[in-house]
């Protein structure tokens, strides 16, 4: 795999894409690019670090945006921190009736397979 090649998947990351598009883009196997990986010490840091370059960018977007629009600060707070800002409920498991249900229905039929 050739420098150009490790540069532009690096690249493709820091724009958002997932690894295996930015592998795919560049036509790189999952074979080859675990090689490289593997042999190049720097590996993980450098796909770290394009990762959280994204990331920084777009919360920088976030963060202008908040300047002059309270739903954006409004929506990086509740996100953030959604202990202390998310509605009511938003922090709960979307699937904690339906697991207690379950639940209910799996005693039931234990409790009949007992009997």
């Amino acid at each position: 795999m050739t420098e150009e090649k490790i540069q532009n998947i690096l690249k493709h990351l820091e724009d958002g894409l997932t690894l295996k598009d930015s592998c795919d883009l560049e036509n790189v196997s999952d074979e080859s690019f675990r090689k490289w990986k593997k042999e190049n010490v720097n590996s993980e840091i450098l796909i770290k670090q394009a990762e959280l370059r994204r990331k920084s960018e777009k919360l920088k977007i976030i963060h202008e945006a908040a300047t002059t629009d309270w739903r954006a600060a409004a929506w990086y707070l509740e996100r953030k921190y959604p202990k202390e800002f998310a509605l009511k409920g938003r922090t709960e498991d979307p699937n904690k009736e339906a697991l207690e249900k379950l639940d209910k229905i799996l005693s039931e039929m234990k409790a009949q397979v007992e009997t």
